[in-house]
């Protein structure tokens, strides 16, 4: 491709991801000035809220692939001018996030608080505090599931920046009603903990109703043909499923076993450790924003049959992710003396940051090719692949990293090498499987019954 045609892609991908991020980063900070709410009511709501938070966000990471699927194939039906199958897959995506979403609703709303103790360990005023936020936010699963589907709309159409205007609105509503129902501001009620799940509420609520109304103009409701949405529907879950694995291994497990390992090492390392991931996680923002643009476009190129884009589109979003990541991340290593005064006023830990945050930028400086390379198989409906192919070398990392931390006692060191040789394992593995099959066009957008060729002579 010539520069022009690099730059149209470069631009093509920034006009989904740009808003993403800086919806992304706005609804960070805003979050920064809610916990400072919760933290003001009491040691065990703040505990409480957070164990309730945390555990919210991992289980809709993992169920929340409805709007993914529906990106992936919405996207390419769009590009194939089929608005017929468009507005079926939204549909399906639609009635998929509410058939996953309610048992969960019911099983926390009838066990929270046993599933709370159990998981968590927690009890007493802790424990009362975790229920009084989890049986108002259990709202948050299918409302949350729901958003992904219609946010899918916005990024079909390329009109992200409804979503961060969206967004950061219901962010700046949260902390709005956070002040006045916490602390019982204004003539409202002081209702501490249930005031802060309220305000949460309404505002994820008041946010899927603002996506309701905007994308009016973009789908259509069409319920007639029940067998065929159900038919429809229990095919496209079959799809999430490899996508749920993959979350679930490298979102949850992977993390446990990591944070497990470093944990025996001492309190030193597991924060110097933690101190770090948040800093690579605000560095590798950008990516999974190129990301999630990098399969609205894969997936319109399909549609359209455009080997050359399908060639092109993932080396383009590396090359705008890594210069997002080397920026961001620079900007802490020239701050190493005090980018550790972010977390913490320890200064041993602060000191232990400061001289392991370069040897980090270089460990994370590969991860945009092998995440965007999984993104790109995916999108071509090879996930089972991606999926295996990361699983096996999950399981080698982390033998990797329990015996070069407990023969050869590299410390937090481990994880940093482990995760840099894992990336060029990765990109090797996965850049040569999505090569192949742009080559051999065995790209299907999560449709196997489906196989489309770009040329008359190649075999499927």
């Amino acid at each position: 491709m010539n520069i022009n045609e690099n730059l149209k892609e470069f631009r093509q991908l920034s006009i989904i991801a740009i808003p993403l991020l800086v919806q992304q980063i706005g609804s960070m900070l805003i979050s920064i000035g809610d916990q400072a709410h919760i933290g003001r009511i009491s040691i065990e709501a703040f505990n409480g809220i957070g164990i309730v938070s945390s555990m919210l966000s991992i289980l809709i990471g993992i169920v929340g692939y409805a709007g993914i699927v529906f990106n992936i194939k919405g996207t390419k039906a769009k590009a194939e001018g089929n608005d017929n199958e468009y507005y079926s897959q939204f549909i399906e995506g639609f009635i998929l996030s509410l058939f996953i979403s309610f048992p969960l609703v019911l099983i926390f709303f009838i066990s929270g608080k046993d599933i709370l103790r159990l998981i968590y360990g927690i009890s007493g005023l802790t424990l009362d505090e975790a229920w009084t936020y989890l049986r108002i936010m259990v709202i948050s699963i299918p409302v949350q599931l729901l958003m992904f589907t219609y946010g899918a709309i916005f990024k079909i159409e390329k009109k992200t920046t409804k979503i961060m205007y969206s967004s950061i609105l219901c962010a700046t509503l949260n902390v709005a009603l956070d002040y006045l129902l916490i602390f019982g501001k204004f003539g409202f009620p002081k209702l501490d903990t249930l005031g802060a799940a309220i305000g949460s509420a309404i505002s994820i609520c008041t946010n899927l109703m603002i996506y309701v109304i905007l994308s009016r103009g973009y789908i259509k409701y069409d319920f007639t043909k029940p067998e065929l949405i159900i038919k429809g529907m229990l095919y496209n879950l079959r799809t999430m499923i490899p996508f749920m694995g993959q979350e679930i291994l490298e979102g949850s497990i992977f993390g446990i076993l990591v944070t497990a390992i470093l944990s025996r090492m001492g309190p030193l390392i597991l924060g110097t450790y933690n101190i770090l991931m948040q800093l690579v996680g605000i560095s590798t923002m950008a990516m999974y924003m190129y990301g999630t643009a990098l399969l609205t476009c894969l997936s319109e190129a399909m549609g359209k049959k455009s080997l050359k884009s399908l060639r092109s589109l993932p080396i383009n979003s590396i090359i705008l992710s890594e210069i997002f990541y080397i920026i961001i991340f620079l900007i802490f290593v020239f701050n190493r003396s005090k980018v550790g005064y972010i977390y913490t006023t320890n200064i041993e830990l602060i000191r232990s940051v400061k001289y392991t945050i370069f040897w980090t930028f270089i460990a994370y400086l590969l991860n945009a090719f092998e995440t965007i390379y999984r993104y790109a198989l995916q999108t071509i409906g090879k996930a089972s692949k991606v999926l295996y192919t990361s699983f096996f070398v999950n399981i080698i990392s982390i033998l990797l990293i329990y015996l070069f931390s407990s023969l050869i006692n590299m410390g937090i060191y481990s994880v940093l090498l482990v995760n840099f040789l894992k990336s060029i394992l990765l990109i090797i593995m996965y850049g040569k499987s999505y090569n192949k099959h742009i080559l051999n066009n065995q790209f299907n957008s999560l449709d196997v019954e489906k196989l489309h060729t770009v040329t008359k002579n190649e075999n499927v």
